[in-house]
């Protein structure tokens, strides 16, 4: 039994008559702590209240066969400190989602406290604490720093930085803001742009947001005047939740040097416009990130297709990305891009191998190929990845001849 000289009195009252015989054994927190002296570290409180807890809880044939002494307790104090850091292993991917799932949940309680007015509640912040200090960070495991998917994310991010840039300057935003992205098919992931507007860059955006109907034509009259000749600035900037995301609400909202005669209600409108407009990019290109990732990744399938001869088989599939450092011009970026958002085309690594009777003689790699997925492959496919493969063929094939002509000779 376990419990305090009072409860423990009441058990035994109702369990035996007053004048039954009954033999008495005693551990005390302080006998507790001297049996695990030689236990390193030295047990605290809640560690020593634990053993005597499960010592109360063993059964009675147990401590009547085995007895309970100091080695007794020392061994359940190591057996609650194994199960206390036990360590499990568990596939990166679902780890990875794990704590993805874990994080965003965290994060959405933050931005309920923060649109209710209040401040993250400290348990959060210890959680998300704990997620961070794993080093998993949201999407990735800890894994190699030049994982397939680490590498297909890069590549994405290459494509999916010029594409906000490109969208942000076709909208009349300035080209120098600064551009954060996190695609980890995960709530709170997408795009943020941070930096700062003037007057003059808000008059030329604001017939634009207008035109996209995300302010009405008769805001933008009476706010175009006021910002004329004046200094007022809008920054946009990073607030608590981006440090680990990427999203439009990840981006705040604050103004400087507000024009005489613009009032508050003017303020809260042009804050207004500018937060739609805000959400509205974020969106849209968060959802061409996702095609880009997708244009990226292997498919369910990745046989592409299949040619076979009398002697020879030839075989194309699409295979994970690898590590690369290809440098593209922003005309090149701007042609891909097109392909893959308008024309719904893919852009993998592709695998060419050669067989001949079930032995692999050539093969080779196209880092990037462009092809609609429906196309015949007489549409896409460049006659020079095949000669590479049988150039890379017909030297296995010689060196392998070589090698059975020395045998020859041996015999």
């Amino acid at each position: 039994m376990y419990g305090t000289r009072e409860e423990l009195c009441l058990q035994l009252e109702n369990m035996f008559t007053s004048d039954e015989p009954l033999v008495l054994l005693v551990w005390t927190e302080e006998g507790i702590s001297v049996a695990c002296r030689e236990t390193q570290p030295e047990p605290d409180e809640v560690e020593i209240r634990a053993v005597m807890k499960a010592l109360g809880e063993m059964k009675m044939t147990q401590y009547r066969q085995e007895g309970v002494n100091n080695l007794t307790v020392s061994d359940l104090l190591t057996h609650q400190r194994e199960a206390a850091n036990r360590q499990v292993s568990v596939p990166a991917a679902l780890l990875a989602r794990v704590l993805r799932d874990y994080e965003c949940e965290l994060e959405h309680r933050a931005g309920m406290a923060w649109e209710a007015g209040r401040p993250e509640p400290d348990s959060v912040k210890e959680a998300r604490n704990d997620v961070y200090a794993s080093g998993c960070r949201v999407g990735t495991a800890k894994t190699s720093p030049h994982s397939e998917e680490e590498n297909i994310m890069t590549i994405a991010y290459r494509f999916m930085h010029r594409h906000t840039r490109n969208t942000l300057v076709a909208r009349g935003w300035p080209a120098n803001m600064d551009i954060d992205t996190s695609l980890n098919y995960s709530r709170g992931e997408g795009v943020a742009f941070y930096g700062q507007l003037d007057a003059l860059q808000l008059q030329r955006l604001l017939p634009e947001i207008a035109l996209r109907g995300l302010m009405s034509d008769q805001a933008m009259k009476v706010l175009l005047p006021l910002l004329a000749g004046s200094e007022l600035i809008v920054r946009l900037y990073r607030n608590s939740l981006g440090h680990r995301k990427a999203h439009a609400g990840t981006i705040s909202l604050e103004y400087d040097n507000c024009p005489e005669g613009m009032s508050t209600k003017h303020i809260l409108c042009l804050l207004k416009a500018l937060r739609d407009e805000i959400n509205h990019v974020c969106s849209c290109v968060a959802s061409a990130g996702y095609r880009l990732m997708e244009a990226l990744r292997p498919a369910a399938e990745p046989l592409v297709f299949t040619r076979r001869t009398r002697n020879f088989l030839l075989t194309v599939t699409e295979v994970e990305q690898v590590q690369d450092d290809a440098q593209w011009d922003n005309e090149t970026l701007d042609a891909r891009l097109k392909a893959v958002l308008d024309g719904k085309e893919t852009f993998r690594r592709l695998q060419i191998r050669l067989e001949c009777n079930g032995r692999t003689v050539g093969q080779t790699h196209v880092p990037y190929a462009l092809r609609h997925p429906d196309s015949p492959s007489r549409d896409w496919f460049d006659r020079h990845w095949l000669r590479d493969v049988v150039s890379s063929a017909r030297t296995e094939i010689d060196a392998m001849m070589k090698s059975f002509s020395g045998i020859r000779i041996a015999a």
